[in-house]
């Protein structure tokens, strides 16, 4: 077959696929955008005597265009893994072959689908609406989102995108996989994912991705009807086509929390009107076409005295954890929240009252421990559990002075916060930030070269501090195609090997990483660790990650290095102050993807720390060793 003359339906192509073409044939290019008025126009009136067309648009190609086109017309290939905006009736008719990109896509299409799971079920939208508010309420239970580790996840489509998702998951502790389809595929097996009919799928998976083409059988596969089959804490997450889900039917049942939430990467129409009910939701996240948990009970007996008094530092602690400290003590709780200037004040007012006499606090406030509360508390404290990992909020120098022990909360949080950092990977690789404010404007920047974003497969991912967080980070990006991941710290961990991931030095780390996630705790030595002297040492494509504390970080030089874009990209858990005031300039800047600390805000997690923190209340005062102590 000779080829002479190719048009390109959109001037957006890649660049690298023209130069390959216009060495072999002749080319043309529509020089229109899909959402320009002009670009239908244009094709039809350019379309005529070409022996091959790359349909790279959301228009559809019809028999009347193909009419235009004429009898010349050999092949039609489309830069997507779908075909349906083309008519392939009227091309087969015709005898025109017809070519798509089903592989070369996959990972980049599965990478979404996995930070789209996140980003649905960790109530990313929510966040970002939170901190631009400026309005945190901070507490246990404020913005707890779903697990995916213990889940089940269901494929609608096993092919190589289903696959590719699935691959990814790999390092997320899935309980189960399940896929549905017309046949069983020959790589499920070695992928560990079972077949199943579509109606079991919908009852059992917690998290339910549509991976497969459209068609007259799938259009409008999740209706009010399926949507019925479902959980209640089920999330649906489409990157097929908007059509495989009837909006209508779905925007019913998240407003009336009928599922728990959805991820869409497609809808229909394309752009989505920025005043459509869907983007209303909190629980629907749309973006722009682009260690051991302790079981809730108690490690003592029942005879425990209860002349003893707990402190419970906040009032929504997990109802899992308060029933260990009532079983052994009698428990006093304050009645505030500590969010905002006003909760603030009253709590530290309320907690004042209520500390004397106390021989335990459960400190889940971010209200510093200071001398002053230790002073009111009075010489019979034996302890502070914190619920959380970090403890830099806590006086170590008065605990010490004072024989007082320290308990955290390190090793339940680590799934959850490590599925917040893939998370910002994605999340900051993938340009959510800008993403999310085209669907808020409905003004989408359609074409093939737009808010284009970074890889993370056969990127370097350096990991500083490879405790508990960072090695479940490594072993979540494990089905990722990292090249490299390397890692920082005093000394060389022993569970590195088994990961795959190299020791180097701080600096070898900062020039060699493409993706630099901090999970380190805050200390003296870590204050400011990324500066404007190490911010300097990075490659301009870097993608710094921060889920430890926010003063691990120099503001401004981030924010100058963000600004001139010395490095890519930024994404935040965690910054300082926080709440981070809605005006703060870190907010005008298009490359940072800022969540609001939600690093342990899952359901399960919360209520492992609360038990945690209370068995090691128990143990601390009936004599036993601490479950989880801080060295002192």
């Amino acid at each position: 077959m000779s080829l002479k003359r190719v048009l390109i339906v959109n001037k957006s192509f890649p660049v690298a696929g023209v130069e390959l073409l216009k060495n072999k044939v002749q080319t043309a290019i529509v020089p229109h955008l899909d959402y320009e008025p002009e670009s239908l126009p244009a094709i039809k009136k350019t379309i005529a005597g070409f022996d091959a067309v790359i349909w790279n648009t959301k228009h559809k190609l019809t028999g009347d265009i193909l009419d235009i086109a004429g009898p010349q017309l050999k092949i039609v290939s489309t830069m997507s893994s779908g075909i349906d905006q083309i008519d392939s009736v009227e091309t087969k008719k015709r005898g025109i072959l017809l070519g798509n990109t089903p592989e070369v896509l996959n990972d980049a299409v599965a990478d979404i689908t996995v930070g789209l799971m996140i980003a649905a079920a960790r109530r990313f939208k929510e966040g970002v609406q939170e901190l631009e508010a400026g309005e945190w309420k901070y507490g246990v239970q404020w913005m707890v989102g779903q697990d995916i580790a213990g889940s089940t996840v269901g494929i609608v489509g096993f092919g190589g995108i289903g696959q590719a998702v699935l691959r990814r998951l790999k390092g997320f502790d899935i309980a189960k996989f399940i896929y549905s389809g017309r046949t069983d595929k020959p790589e499920a097996k070695k992928l560990g994912a079972e077949r199943v009919p579509l109606e079991q799928l919908l009852k059992e998976s917690d998290f339910v991705i549509l991976a497969c083409p459209l068609t007259k059988e799938t259009k409008y596969l999740i209706n009010a009807d399926t949507l019925k089959l479902m959980k209640k804490n089920s999330i649906v997450v489409n990157i097929g086509r908007g059509e495989l889900i009837n909006q209508e039917a779905l925007y019913t049942a998240l407003k009336e929390q009928q599922i728990f939430a959805a991820g869409l990467d497609v809808v229909t129409p394309e752009p989505i009107a920025k005043d459509h009910p869907l983007i209303s939701l909190p629980n629907c996240f749309a973006v722009a076409l682009v260690a051991v948990a302790l079981p809730a009970r108690s490690v003592a007996n029942n005879t425990m005295t209860k002349n003893l008094k707990v402190l419970v530092s906040s009032n929504d602690f997990p109802a899992s954890g308060l029933k260990v400290l009532e079983e052994h003590f009698t428990v006093v709780q304050t009645k505030y929240l500590n969010f905002g200037e006003e909760g603030r004040t009253l709590a530290k007012e309320d907690l004042l009252k209520l500390i004397p006499g106390c021989s335990a606090l459960v400190w889940s406030s971010n209200l510093p421990i200071t001398k002053e509360l230790l002073d009111k508390a009075g010489p019979q404290l034996k302890l502070v559990a914190t619920v959380s990992a970090g403890y830099n909020h806590c006086n170590l120098d008065e605990l010490r002075a004072r024989g007082i022990k320290l308990s955290n909360t390190p090793n339940v949080l680590a799934p959850a916060v490590a599925e917040i950092a893939v998370g910002l990977i994605l999340g900051a690789a993938r340009r959510f930030t800008e993403n999310l404010d085209q669907v808020r404007r409905g003004e989408w920047e359609i074409g093939f070269d737009k808010v284009l974003g970074q890889d993370v497969r056969g990127s370097t991912v350096g990991i500083v501090g490879l405790g508990g967080i960072g090695q479940a980070v490594v072993k979540r990006l494990a089905g990722f195609e990292v090249e490299k991941f390397v890692y920082s710290g005093h000394r060389e961990k022993p569970e590195a090997k088994a990961l795959g991931a190299e020791f180097v030095t701080q600096d070898q780390l900062l020039a060699q990483s493409d993706f630099i996630v901090l999970a380190v705790p805050l200390t003296n030595e870590t204050k400011h660790m990324i500066n404007k002297d190490t911010l300097a040492k990075m490659k301009s494509n870097a993608i710094v990650v921060n889920v430890g504390r926010g003063d691990l970080i120099d503001q401004e030089g981030l924010y100058d290095a963000l600004k001139s874009k010395q490095i890519y990209a930024a994404g935040l858990d965690v910054t300082t102050p926080e709440p981070l005031p809605k005006d703060h300039k870190l907010f005008t800047l298009p490359n940072l993807f800022v969540l609001p600390h939600i690093g342990s805000a899952t359901v399960r997690t919360r209520s492992d720390m609360g038990v945690l923190a209370a068995n090691n209340v128990v143990n601390a005062l009936t004599g036993k060793p601490l479950i989880t102590p801080v060295k002192l």
